[in-house]
C-alpha cells in the first residue's frame, strides 16, 4: 500500500479518534470510582464529549469525507479531532465544545452536499442526525454541562446508524407505509430529546418510544434479519446488528420507566445499553467495513472477533444487573470489564489487519 498523504492524513485523524476513545473509556472508569493516574482522572467529567463528540463525531465525519472524497469535506474531522485534543491536553472545556460547534456545522453543510446529489429517505435521515450532533455541540457550549447534551449525542448516533441502515433497505425493499412509520419513530425521538429540557417525563417519555420503536423497526426490515442464516463475516455482521437492536429496545424500554433522567436510578444502565450495546455492537460489526475503507487496510475475518463481541454482551449484563439491584461494585466490576473488551477487540482487529484477508464474494451487510 502506497503512503500518501491523504493517507497519513486518514490514519492520523483515526489514531486521534481512538487516542481520545482510549481516554475516554479510563475517564469513565475513574468516574465510576476506580482508582487511576491523575491524567484519566482529570478527564473524568469530560467523559461524554470525549466518548460521543471526539471518538464518534471524527469517525463519523471522516467516513462521511472518505465518502465524499473532497479536500473540504476532512475540514469537519480535523475540527473534531482537534476538538478531542484540547480535552486530551486539559484545556478549556469550552474550547472544545466550539470546536465541535464547528465540526459539526461543517458536517451539517456536507450532508447537505449529499442531499443536493442524491435526494433520499436514508440521506434525509443522515442528515437529521448531524443536526442533532450540532444541537448537542451548542448545548454543551452554552450550560458549560456536558450531561445537558447528553440526549442529543445519543440521537446523533442512533438515527446516523438508522439512517446508515435504511440506506440497505433497497436490498430488501420495505412497504412505503413502514418508512412513514420510520419517519414517525424519527420525529418522536426528535420532538422528544426537544420537549425534554421543559418537561423531562414527558419529553424523555416520547424520546424513548422513539427509540424503542426504531429498534423494532431495524429488527424487521433490516437486512440484518435475512443474513443470520448466512455465514462467515455476513452472518458475524448480522449478529452484531442484531443484539446491538435488543440493547437498543431494552435501553428504549428503561427510558420508558425514566431511565433518560439524570437522577433515575437505571440512569447509567439506560445510556449505557446505548453507548455500549447499541452503538459498539454497530462498531464491531461494522469495521470490518469502516477500517478497510478508512484506513485503505483490509481486515480478514475470523471466528476470534466473535470473543469480543461475547465479552460486550456479558460485561453489560453484569453492569446492567449491578444497576438493576443498586449492587455499586458489580456495576464497577462491569465497567471495567466493558473497557477490557474494547482493548480485546483492539487486539483482534489489529492481529487481523496483519493477516492477508481470503478472497470473498460480497454481500451487502
Amino acid at each position: 500500500m502506497a503512503l500518501t498523504a491523504s493517507s497519513f492524513l486518514r490514519m492520523g485523524l483515526l489514531l486521534t479518534a481512538v487516542a481520545s476513545m482510549a481516554l475516554g473509556v479510563t475517564s469513565g472508569l475513574a468516574r465510576i470510582g476506580w482508582p487511576l493516574a491523575d491524567w484519566p482522572s482529570a478527564l473524568a467529567g469530560q467523559h461524554g464529549p470525549l466518548m460521543m463528540s471526539a471518538f464518534f463525531g471524527t469517525v463519523i465525519s471522516l467516513e462521511r469525507a472518505v465518502a465524499l472524497n473532497t479536500k473540504l469535506s476532512f475540514v469537519a474531522p480535523i475540527i473534531s479531532a482537534a476538538s478531542g485534543l484540547v480535552l486530551l491536553l486539559l484545556l478549556p472545556a469550552s474550547l472544545a465544545a466550539g470546536l465541535a460547534i464547528l465540526a459539526s456545522m461543517l458536517l451539517a453543510f456536507a450532508s447537505i452536499e449529499v442531499l443536493r446529489r442524491m435526494l433520499a429517505p436514508f440521506t434525509i435521515t443522515l442528515f437529521l442526525a448531524t443536526l442533532c450532533w450540532l444541537i448537542a455541540s451548542l448545548t454543551w457550549w452554552l450550560t458549560g454541562i456536558p450531561a445537558t447534551a447528553t440526549p442529543w449525542w445519543i440521537l446523533f448516533l442512533v438515527i446516523t446508524i438508522a439512517g446508515e441502515r435504511l440506506e440497505l433497505t433497497r436490498f430488501v425493499p420495505v412497504p412505503e407505509s413502514a418508512t412513514l412509520v420510520f419517519y414517525g419513530l424519527i420525529a418522536a425521538a426528535l420532538s422528544g430529546a426537544g420537549l425534554a429540557s421543559m418537561s423531562p417525563r414527558i419529553g424523555f417519555t416520547l424520546m424513548s418510544v422513539g427509540i424503542f420503536g426504531l429498534a423494532i423497526w431495524l429488527m424487521r426490515f433490516d437486512i440484518a434479519r435475512h443474513n443470520l442464516s448466512q455465514s462467515g463475516a455476513t452472518r458475524y455482521i448480522a449478529i452484531c446488528l442484531f443484539t446491538g437492536y435488543i440493547w437498543l429496545a431494552l435501553a428504549g424500554l428503561f427510558g420508558l420507566f425514566g431511565g433518560f433522567e439524570t437522577s433515575h436510578r437505571l440512569h447509567d444502565a439506560t445510556l449505557h445499553t446505548i453507548a455500549i450495546g447499541f452503538v459498539f455492537s454497530m462498531v464491531f460489526g461494522h469495521a470490518l467495513i469502516i477500517f478497510p475503507a478508512i484506513a485503505r487496510i483490509k481486515i480478514s475475518f475470523h471466528r476470534i472477533l466473535y470473543l469480543p463481541l461475547v465479552l460486550l454482551w456479558i460485561s453489560l449484563s453484569i453492569r446492567v444487573l449491578g444497576q438493576i439491584f443498586d449492587n455499586f461494585l458489580i456495576r464497577q466490576y462491569g465497567a471495567l470489564i466493558n473497557g477490557l473488551t474494547l482493548l480485546t477487540f483492539a487486539i483482534v482487529l489489529i492481529s487481523r489487519m496483519l493477516i492477508r484477508p481470503s478472497a470473498a464474494a460480497y454481500q451487502p451487510h
